[in-house]
């Protein structure tokens, strides 16, 4: 089972009492986009909407600055990061 099944079957079953207005992914890095060629967490938003039928909106956040990778990072530098 996929990262993005497990979590689908997690929001259709503990949160099946709310109604979720949209998702929308978080922007990944231009060079990440281009490195592998693909938006992973888009994709994974794409398979969230499709099994839960809460509409996917693409372009609600916009990334403003360049962050260092999170992995390797502590709390803290995460958080300031």
């Amino acid at each position: 089972m996929t990262y993005a099944e497990c979590l689908a079957d997690r929001l259709q079953q503990e949160y099946r009492d709310i109604k979720f207005d949209l998702i929308c992914a978080v922007p990944s890095s231009s060079d990440k986009k281009q490195t592998q060629g693909f938006d992973n967490v888009e994709l994974m938003c794409r398979y969230l909407s499709s099994k839960t039928g809460i509409p996917l909106k693409k372009n609600v956040l916009k990334k403003i600055r360049r962050t260092e990778k999170q992995t390797g990072l502590n709390y803290q530098q995460r958080a300031e990061n």
